[in-house]
């Protein structure tokens, strides 16, 4: 910590400033590990009142996390308790107890994933239920006393210093063998990637007692055993990564195969099949299925050697909506009449998607060449007559006013006309 840097103080969240640091009546430009510190603080007053700093509270970077109100842990009983000791009595699911970390003292339940109890001598793996947030960090080590504070009943180390789920037995594995190695960088590193699926790189294990260099190190090692991929700020497990790559390949090519008239699978259906993956998660594997024959065009994605073509039984349909757009080529029927049923749905949807219609709005469209020919009009009959009200232009292209409005609309958002009060000059 240096001199003049933002801080915070956990668990109240109370952001301030280093003023001054001192160690041992000495005035220092930073503070390091292992040094006895005296740091001041302005603006923040002493005290158990809200916005209050107190004894077993904690300064730290805004960049380590907020404080958690539950924490993964190994508990242990002592083998030397006596039997006829109150604190050798079997440890409960459900127990009210104090726990004791740093030089902070917070009730907390304890949740034993076997629902069973914990006796002496023996280990296990409990979550802790906070009355009050703590911040801990991975490895850190507390005590427990009993609800009356009479007795000492166990002793833990943090396996997860932020609320965690541990609901199935990978969970489990995972933090039983982290708690036989948490000085092990390389296990923790895994093990946090794995119980997740993913992580960001510069957040992992912040709560640790592990430095950036060796994190670093860490994932250089995992990645060159293939234990895990890297995709922009993301670590993700091997296996996770390919599980979800291998979902969303699937569900890719079985729409081509239910959809041949589409052009890509809409985004937004792969990502309710994805359901549960962040938006930078799905973002990277979009950005990864891209790089290996796939592309992403606008809202969807496709295979490279996919090609939008009609089933052969709505080819008939086709001809209907075409010949519908021709017959008054500037001034076509209503949408919703040509989309008469789903079929024609369908095929409309696919003429948009491939170019050969034109959506000009909501209920109008336009065959693709109708389109650049009354474009070529309108700007022809501008640069010969001068500006024109949307009247002159409808009454020249043999129009109406339901097509000519959206349809110049469509022109000034394009850079081809631009409107002066009721009148259209070309841009």
């Amino acid at each position: 910590m240096r001199r003049g840097q933002k801080i915070v103080v956990e668990p109240g969240n109370l952001e301030t400033r280093i003023r001054s640091i001192q160690s041992h009546g000495r005035e220092l430009e930073f503070a390091q590990s292992g040094m006895r510190t005296a740091i001041n603080l302005p603006d923040v007053a002493v005290g158990n009142a809200i916005g209050k700093i107190k004894r077993g509270d904690v300064i730290t970077l805004v960049e380590v996390g907020r404080a958690s109100p539950a924490l993964v842990a190994c508990l242990e009983r002592s083998d030397r308790l006596g039997l006829e000791s109150p604190a050798a009595r079997p440890l409960k699911n459900g127990s009210s107890v104090y726990v004791h970390h740093g030089t902070s003292r917070v009730a907390a339940k304890i949740v034993l994933l076997d629902n069973g109890a914990l006796e002496a001598g023996k280990k296990a793996i409990a979550q802790l239920k906070l009355a009050s947030p703590i911040l801990a960090f991975l490895g850190d080590r507390f005590v427990v006393r009993d609800a009356s504070e009479q007795h000492t009943i166990a002793g833990g180390m943090v396996l997860a210093p932020d609320r965690a789920r541990f609901l199935d037995r990978k969970q489990q594995t995972l933090l039983a063998a982290r708690a036989l190695a948490l000085d092990d960088v390389d296990l923790c590193v895994r093990s946090e990637i794995a119980r997740r699926g993913f992580a960001r790189r510069e957040t992992l294990l912040s709560k640790s007692h592990f430095g950036a260099d060796e994190i670093r190190g860490a994932f250089v090692r995992l990645r060159s055993g293939n234990e895990i991929v890297m995709h922009g700020d993301f670590a993700v497990e091997s296996q996770f990564w390919q599980k979800l790559r291998n979902r969303a390949i699937a569900f890719i090519d079985e729409a081509h195969k239910q959809n041949p008239d589409r052009t890509g699978l809409d985004l937004r259906e792969l990502r309710t099949e994805l359901r549960g993956q962040q938006p930078d998660v799905f973002e990277a594997l979009i950005a990864d299925l891209c790089a290996d024959n796939f592309i992403r065009n606008g809202s969807a994605i496709a295979r490279t050697a996919h090609r939008a073509a009609l089933p052969v039984e709505l080819q008939t349909v086709e001809t209907k909506i075409r010949e519908a757009l021709s017959k008054k080529p500037f001034d076509p029927l209503p949408r919703r009449e040509i989309e008469s049923d789903p079929n024609a749905q369908r095929v409309l949807r696919f003429l948009i998607e491939s170019g050969e219609v034109t959506e000009i709005a909501s209920d109008v469209v336009l065959l693709r060449e109708n389109f650049e020919r009354m474009k070529q009009a309108v700007a022809d009959f501008i640069f010969k007559n001068g500006p024109a009200t949307v009247s002159d232009l409808r009454q020249a292209l043999k129009s109406s006013r339901r097509i000519m409005v959206p349809f110049l609309e469509k022109l000034d958002r394009q850079g081809v006309t631009h409107r002066i009060g009721d009148k259209r000059v070309l841009a």
